[in-house]
């Protein structure tokens, strides 16, 4: 039976356990712009029911409450999990689960997914919790609630069938009085963005899905109006460079706060104090660094989608040890400048560039440069710089380069030719060079008074 270009019927299910699935058929009149029940929402037991409901009846979309993608390279989230968990605020991010928390329902949604494709002109997964807080762009008690209590049920069926026609610009021809459970609710808004896949498809977003991800169909919500969707960036801020860098830096610092009573940090090329990172970061730090003091500090950034910059983390170091301390700051970045300036609530260092403070009479307990790529040009005379601040600064020195620098091989011989007293360690991985096209090393030139068993405490906790 073919489809009327002025009827449209969708589909929404959401599935829960064996014999708590409900599916709503919704009908969509072009001409009168408004939506009708094929049928209000209905519980089904077993998932043929849904299979031979399709055969007989043509459905344009069909947008499904359950994981329908999976990634062979995530242990227990999804890059799309991660997102959402991000984008919804602090104390309902517990709405979006694992795939491996929710027993067989993963599985059984794939599976119906696989027997509807030859029949459905779409599926869509979606998660209509979410998608009802950004339609209703607010955290209602009803919201938070409706799935255990029946009055704060009927109070959010009343609110969405109150402001959704309003937001969708459409007339709704069903009546709220049909919505008696939570799965019903549910069900309805699956439909619903079923509907707006094909009709309004600029309200939704597309949550990442990652780089090797099999599967039945991709992922929408309705779109946050707060724009705090996740960037593009051609520069994930959290990377392999970013790990080694910062792990580096806290632990050098961490044991230099044991040395003093009050820790002096300057970092002139500071860049910004939070950064928006991306999915596939948060969920490396979850699955390989959970354990790591790095992970520690960054985790309340992380669970929205954002990472900590290199002063910040000093920041919260020093808290976190009850170290008195003083962060100074420069970045050629006026942005980042402003930025720091608010944070840190003081005015930015007086510099002509970022090298500058090599020259300067005050001393640091560590000064930290991660210099843009002008380094390679002016190389010679910072090396030369960093070992004569030596006398009254440990300094930590964050280079990136190009598998085929060879003015990098030209430092190292450079330092072997000064006796140096430097520590390093380098991050050269095909990995790097895929990720972002940089091979890394860190090196940290110690303050000529540090002591040797600081020194050989450092040695261990680095390598």
């Amino acid at each position: 039976m073919a489809i009327s270009c002025n009827l449209l019927r969708f589909l929404g299910i959401d599935i829960a356990g064996a014999e708590n699935s409900w599916v709503c058929e919704l009908v969509w009149e072009e001409d009168k712009k408004r939506i009708c029940w094929l049928k209000p929402p209905y519980k089904i037991e077993a998932l043929s029911e849904i299979v031979n409901l399709i055969k007989n009846r043509d459905f344009i979309c069909c947008a499904i409450d359950a994981p329908l993608s999976f990634s062979p390279q995530t242990k227990k989230w999804r890059w799309a999990d991660i997102e959402l968990r991000c984008l919804l605020e602090k104390d309902i991010k517990n709405w979006v689960q694992s795939p491996n928390s929710m027993q067989a329902v993963p599985l059984r949604a794939q599976q119906l997914a696989s027997l509807m494709l030859p029949y459905v002109g779409a599926i869509i997964e979606t998660h209509p919790r979410s998608s009802l807080f950004f339609m209703l762009t607010e955290k209602s008690e009803s919201l938070k609630k409706y799935k255990s209590s029946f009055k704060y049920l009927r109070q959010l069926t009343n609110k969405v069938f109150t402001y959704v026609p309003q937001l969708l610009n459409i007339d709704f021809a069903i009546s709220p009085k049909e919505i008696k459970t939570d799965g019903a609710l549910d069900a309805l808004i699956c439909a619903l963005i079923a509907f707006l896949y094909i009709k309004r498809y600029h309200l939704l977003y597309k949550l990442s899905l990652g780089e090797e991800v099999y599967g039945f169909g991709p992922f929408y919500i309705f779109a946050p109006s707060s724009k705090k969707k996740i960037s593009k960036l051609k520069y994930i801020p959290g990377n392999l460079g970013d790990i080694l860098k910062h792990s580096w830096l806290l632990t050098i610092a961490d044991e230099l706060l044991k040395k003093t009573t009050y820790f002096r940090y300057v970092d002139t090329f500071c860049g910004f104090p939070i950064y928006q990172t991306s999915p596939k970061v948060v969920l490396y730090f979850k699955e390989k660094l959970k354990t790591s003091f790095l992970y520690k500090l960054q985790r309340p950034y992380l669970q929205n989608c954002q990472y900590a910059g290199s002063a910040h983390l000093i920041k919260l170091l020093c808290r976190n040890k009850k170290k008195p301390y003083s962060v100074d700051f420069y970045d050629k970045n006026p942005q980042a400048v402003k930025a720091y300036e608010i944070f840190l609530q003081k005015s930015a260092l007086a510099l002509k560039d970022g090298y500058e403070i090599l020259t300067q009479p005050n001393a640091y307990d560590l000064i930290f440069l991660d210099p843009y790529d002008d380094f390679w040009e002016v190389w010679e005379k910072i090396m030369s710089n960093i070992i004569n601040k030596q006398r009254d600064s440990s300094i930590l020195l964050f280079i990136s380069y190009k598998p085929n620098e060879r003015r990098y091989m030209d430092l190292l011989q450079f330092l072997k030719e000064t006796k140096a007293k430097y520590l390093i360690k380098e991050l050269i991985s095909p990995i790097c060079v895929q990720e972002c096209g940089y091979f890394f090393s860190v090196l940290f030139f110690p303050q000529e008074g540090l002591s040797i068993s600081t020194l050989d405490i450092l040695k261990h906790l680095c390598f």
